[in-house]
């Protein structure tokens, strides 16, 4: 199995997106997974259809595969509405405006809780104290919290 299809699948990605290209670093012990959405996606909510006007460069952090950091980098279509709203569309392995990855997420909040400090979780994740930080608070948000509504994309059209 090649390392594209390995990814693809261990990231269960979906249309419209797919694993473009997969970068080892071995001396920075480092794994970059670029993905990216198919040209020609149609984008929008049920009852709107939103034009791809530009793209925006983004990068998480996901679980480490074999020791080895893994980042995962997009292009991710920003697009704008009839009304003139500019907005990114959501991608499926992240919240809004996440540095890191659902199961990056995830994962860090179960090591942080049995940890034995915070500093000692951030140790053990490579991650500074802030981030660790930032990813408790928004676990804090809770269930109660509204969804995101980041723009998908449009089936059977």
């Amino acid at each position: 199995m090649e390392d594209i299809e390995f990814f693809a699948r261990a990231l269960d990605l979906k249309e419209p997106w797919r694993v473009k290209d997969v970068q080892l670093d071995l001396e920075g012990r480092k794994v970059v997974i670029e993905v990216e959405c198919q040209c020609g996606t149609t984008w929008g909510y049920e009852e709107e259809v939103l034009v791809v006007h530009g793209y925006e460069q983004r990068q998480w952090r996901h679980l480490d595969t074999m020791q080895f950091e893994t980042i995962i980098q997009a292009r991710v279509p920003r697009v704008r509405s009839a009304e003139g709203r500019t907005e990114m569309v959501r991608v499926p392995w992240a919240e809004e405006r996440s540095r890191w990855t659902l199961m990056f997420e995830g994962f860090a909040l179960r090591v942080l809780e049995h940890s034995r400090s915070v500093s000692r979780g951030c140790a053990l994740l490579r991650l500074d104290w802030s981030s660790a930080q930032r990813i408790m608070e928004r676990a804090g948000a809770g269930p109660g919290a509204a969804p995101a509504r980041g723009a998908a994309p449009r089936r059977g059209r």
